[in-house]
Formats: C-alpha cells, sequence, structure tokens
C-alpha cells in the first residue's frame, strides 16, 4: 500500500511533529505526519488529507520531496513531501494511538533524527531532505552543512 509522510514546516522553520508518550517496546518516540494513500489518490492530495485530519493543519504550498520503496521486493512506495505556508485547525481524527502534537525548530529535528528519537526511516529521511531542499534555496553548500 502506497503513503505518504509529510513535513509540515512553519514560517519560523518549526516542524510539526506527533510526539506518543509510550508504546510497547519502543517507549517514547518522535514521528511525522503520514498514512496511507486512497486508490487513484494523488501523492499531493493524500498528503492534504492526511495533514489536516491527524492535526488540524492546511498547508498552501506542497514540495514532493521524493518517493521511495518499502523494500526492494514490495511495489509499496512512501511519497514525502513538504507542506509551508501552513493554517493551524482543529484535527479530525481519533486513533488508538495518542499522539501530542508540537512544534520543534528543524535544526533540533535532526538533532533528534541523529540521536535516534524518529523511530520509523521514513519520517527521518523526510526531514533530512526536507533541511536539504531549504538549504538549496538558501545557496549553502548542501553537502558540508553537517
Amino acid at each position: 500500500m502506497n503513503g505518504v509522510v509529510v513535513v509540515a514546516l512553519d514560517d519560523r522553520e518549526h516542524v510539526t511533529v506527533l510526539r506518543r508518550q509510550y508504546a510497547m517496546g519502543l517507549g517514547a518516540y518522535l514521528t511525522l505526519p503520514g498514512g496511507a494513500s486512497n486508490v487513484g489518490e494523488a501523492d499531493v492530495t493524500t498528503a492534504e488529507r492526511v495533514l489536516r485530519s491527524k492535526t488540524g493543519i492546511e498547508a498552501s504550498k506542497w514540495t514532493r520531496l521524493g518517493s521511495f520503496l518499502h523494500a526492494t521486493d514490495c511495489p509499496d512506495r512512501t511519497t514525502l513531501c513538504l507542506g509551508e505556508g501552513l493554517r493551524y485547525g482543529d484535527a479530525e481524527e481519533v486513533t488508538f494511538d495518542k499522539f501530542d502534537i508540537d512544534l520543534m525548530p528543524l535544526p533540533d529535528a535532526i538533532k533528534s533524527v541523529m540521536s535516534g528519537d524518529f523511530v520509523l526511516p521514513t519520517s527521518a529521511l523526510a526531514l533530512m531532505m526536507a533541511e536539504r531542499l531549504l538549504n538549496e534555496r538558501r545557496g549553502r553548500d548542501v553537502l558540508t552543512t553537517h
């Protein structure tokens, strides 16, 4: 099943992060909004729906960061999206897993990736690709930023 992971970035370059206080076998961890695509649904449409339902946030600008296979023997793909120009509302989705919604400066989110706080590789990859894109926009040499 295909899906998306969303880096929702506000004007201060804070990322919307989902924080789970405890999960059996994991303890506390961080992740980004994400979810499965409906059949025939475009990536950005999925990203808009998932971000709005899980966080209450809408983005006016979308950038596709990339699309990756889950494994070489699996045709399912996860598309990573950057949402900017954020508007805040109320989350629609009530799920079994309770997450707190936090804002985290992008550099702190990258540090959390490096320390293993983001347990899903798609969240980590999405944050690193978003940081790279922002550095490219600023004209920074993306190979020497860390």
